[in-house]
């Protein structure tokens, strides 16, 4: 999520702020493209010390998170726009929405190679695609 205002005030486009959102309510799910209004919850981004795991505090620095955060339920939580029809990314979602309902045999590896999406493609599709093996 892209922050453009705090406390009201616009940021400058060089302090823009880039957080992580989590929304556990269903009507306030964002989709690609459209600008909300929520109250939320912030906090710093830190991870558990792991020295041999995934470093998750470097992960987010090397994204640009600077904040991780939940958004509270609030009457002030609203949708202020849709998605611009020139938006790239409400492009790629409405694309990967209408691949997803053509329930396609390989429809995960479409999106994939066609847009960059790999959520939907499991492991061994993934190892099989690639030729990879696993050690025994």
């Amino acid at each position: 999520v892209q922050l453009e205002r705090w406390q009201g005030e616009p940021l400058p486009w060089w302090q823009s702020v880039r957080i992580a959102l989590h929304c556990y309510q269903p009507e306030c799910q964002p989709r690609a493209g459209e600008r909300w209004r929520y109250q939320v919850k912030l906090k710093r981004p830190h991870a558990s010390v792991n020295f041999y795991g995934f470093d998750y505090e470097r992960y987010l620095f090397a994204h640009h998170v600077r904040a991780l955060g939940s958004v509270r339920a609030s009457a002030d939580n609203k949708k202020l726009s849709d998605a611009a029809r020139a938006d790239i990314d409400s492009w790629r979602a409405e694309l990967q929405a209408r691949i997803t309902a053509a329930d396609l045999t390989h429809g995960a590896l479409i999106s994939g190679i066609t847009l960059g999406l790999d959520d939907g493609i499991s492991r061994a599709e993934q190892n099989r695609m690639w030729g990879r093996r696993r050690a025994k």
